[in-house]
Parts: C-alpha cells; structure tokens; sequence
C-alpha cells in the first residue's frame, strides 16, 4: 500500500513516503509535489496534502490536482486540508486581535515557499474536486482548518 503525504515539511508520518521540495527538513524524498514525477501512475492508495494547496497560484491549482488524480489507483483517497476561509472570517470579526490571523491568511512566510496564493472555502473546495471527477467521502471544518477527502472515481 502506497500512502504520500506530500509537502510534508516536519510532520513526518509512519506508514506514508513523506515527500517535500526542501531537503533542510529531511523529507524521505525531496521532490516537487507539483509534478510528483518519481510516482508512477495510479499506484498510490492515498495522497495526504496537509496544507499545501493554499501554497499555489489558483490558475494552477486545477492542473495540479489532476497531477494528483493521475497517481492515485481507482478508489485511492485524496486528503487535502487547507485553511477555512469561512472560519477565519468568522474569527475576523469576533476576534480581530488574534495574533495568527494574519498567518492563517498569508502563511507563516519563513521561507520562499511559506506563502499563501489562493484560498478555499469548504464549497469551493468540494466544487474543484467534483469538477475533476472525484467522489466526495467527506468534509469538515474546525477552525481554522477545512478537511475534504476524496475518492478517484473510474
């Protein structure tokens, strides 16, 4: 069973072949996740993006996630958690002095590739997988993260 958690920085997992573009943090495989070129074909079981979508411009977004698609097996799942921006909104205007505000928005920016270019809310999210043909499984929010899991349909 083939399980990538990709972009993984330091949240290294057992069980899954952590991969990420920046070798400081030892991934087991420094690679672009953009492309996952290393991975063959519909060998993958699951694809974990622990947020990383927000990370690329929007206009690319699609392509990658059809990138993904193609290494996934045929039911294989794709988890992808990414900042709410419904739930940062809502804290926006119940708690403007929250100091990771700004961060949840824009990325921590502590390196080239820490930054923030797009953002989804939970029914945009649902909508760019159902586009790309994928079964939704399901969908949750929990300040200030957004969790949707997917499954490769035929």
């Amino acid at each position: 069973m083939l399980k990538l958690n990709i972009g993984c920085s330091t949240d290294k997992r057992d069980d899954y072949l952590n991969i990420d573009i920046r070798e400081e943090v030892k991934p087991d495989v420094v690679m672009d996740i953009r492309y996952l070129q290393d991975i063959k074909d519909e060998s993958c079981d699951e694809i974990m993006a622990n947020h990383v979508i927000e990370h690329f411009q929007i206009r690319v977004v699609p392509g990658i996630i059809n990138v993904w698609k193609s290494k996934l097996k045929i039911g294989g799942k794709l988890i992808i958690r990414c900042p709410d921006l419904i739930s940062i909104a809502e804290r926006i205007i119940s708690n403007p002095d929250d100091q990771l505000l700004s961060q949840h928005l824009f990325g921590a920016q502590d390196h080239p590739w820490n930054y923030h270019c797009c953002g989804f809310t939970e029914k945009t999210l649902k909508k760019l997988l159902r586009d790309k043909r994928f079964k939704i499984i399901s969908s949750k929010t929990d300040y200030p993260n957004l969790e949707v899991i997917a499954e490769k349909n035929a």
